[in-house]
């Protein structure tokens, strides 16, 4: 399980279950001395746990929620305890393991956990000893694990996000000094993807329009769209394959373009297409991860950015189809830093690569 809360005096803990979807358990130590208090604390915690829910974008959310004390309430908790509480879309079902039960109570919470418990505290005097030292070390494994997933954003610092877009933003001044970067015979002076010339040789078209922008509002929504999608991936997979994964879903954006579009067009959104396929790449490695974080913000823009394209007549959705699967062909083939040496998917997107691209070069030729 992984821990998503922890109170500061670890009295309290949130426990997010790595088996079951939508399942969390609540250990709390805590003396519940008269139900009223029992009462009030889960109606709390089903609160509380309507906004983990909300938080971990899940669609219902069952808690169990299990109170360690010396002694049961002095007076009647039964019927509150009969049935699970429940708010929205949160259900929250409640255990109490006093001291002289503990034992008694253990196969049903066992049941609802779905995972084996131990049968009894530990024996002998050093119990509290003995009880310390397990909890330090559940913790320090617990903070272990939150700290190697941290360690899968540290990849790499972001360096060649900022000269990307130094070097999109400088190539903008160079246009606009030039006859204007919504110019036609500028942007096909300076490398704009004109699928004419591509067919006398000049390949190097399908590189350079990814650093070239067709008017002031173009370079600010893809320099915005570049240095937030950017930065993450490059975090991810590290510097040198960030320019991989990019260059080559810039290259792959408009050779689709080149096959599918014959109008003149030119523009990073290909190669910011390829780091969305990069991080929908990063979901299937790391899914848990991945929809914890940004996975369901990913995908939405994904899908609204395609809507757009596929509504618009000036948006060119072949290139951003083309460089979101280039985007996720690099990153099979490069890899995060964590899985390099796993070959399982290398080969596969190797080929798949190797297919598109010599099926795109033949139809556009």
């Amino acid at each position: 399980m992984t821990i998503i809360y922890i109170d500061p005096d670890q009295s309290e803990i949130w426990l997010e279950s790595s088996t079951s979807a939508n399942k969390v358990v609540r250990l709390a130590l805590t003396s519940m001395t008269w139900c009223n208090l029992l009462v009030k604390d889960i109606e709390q915690t089903t609160v509380f746990g309507e906004n983990t829910r909300k938080t971990l974008r899940k669609n219902s959310l069952n808690i169990v929620n299990v109170y360690f004390t010396p002694a049961l309430p002095v007076d009647d908790c039964s019927d509150v305890m009969a049935s699970p509480a429940s708010f929205r879309s949160t259900i929250v079902e409640s255990f109490i393991l006093d001291t002289p039960s503990y034992g008694e109570k253990l196969p049903q919470l066992r049941e609802s956990l779905g995972f084996e418990l131990p049968e009894a505290p530990f024996p002998g005097d050093d119990n509290e000893v003995k009880a310390a030292y397990v909890r330090h070390a559940a913790l320090s494994t617990a903070f272990q694990e939150i700290k190697k997933e941290q360690n899968v954003f540290e990849a790499g610092r972001p360096f060649f996000t900022y000269i990307f877009l130094f070097v999109q933003i400088g190539m903008f001044f160079l246009l606009e000094m030039n006859g204007g970067s919504q110019n036609f015979h500028t942007l096909i002076k300076y490398g704009a993807k004109y699928n004419p010339l591509i067919e006398d040789g000049e390949w190097w078209r399908l590189f350079l329009p990814m650093f070239l922008h067709i008017g002031l509002l173009h370079l600010l929504t893809n320099s915005l769209s570049l240095y937030y999608i950017g930065t993450a991936v490059e975090r991810i997979y590290g510097n040198v394959r960030f320019i991989l994964i990019y260059l080559f879903a810039g290259f792959l954006g408009f050779l689709a373009s080149f096959v599918f579009n014959t109008s003149l067009s030119a523009g990073a959104s290909g190669a910011i297409f390829g780091c969305f396929g990069a991080l929908l790449y990063f979901g299937l490695l790391q899914p848990k991860i991945f929809f914890r974080t940004m996975g369901y913000n990913i995908i939405l823009l994904v899908v609204i950015n395609l809507g757009i394209g596929f509504t618009l007549a000036v948006v060119d959705n072949s290139g951003h189809i083309g460089g979101l699967i280039g985007g996720f062909l690099a990153a099979a083939i490069v890899r995060t830093p964590r899985e390099a040496k796993k070959l399982t998917t290398q080969v596969p997107a190797l080929a798949a690569t190797a297919a598109i691209v010599w099926a795109l070069i033949s139809k556009g030729y």
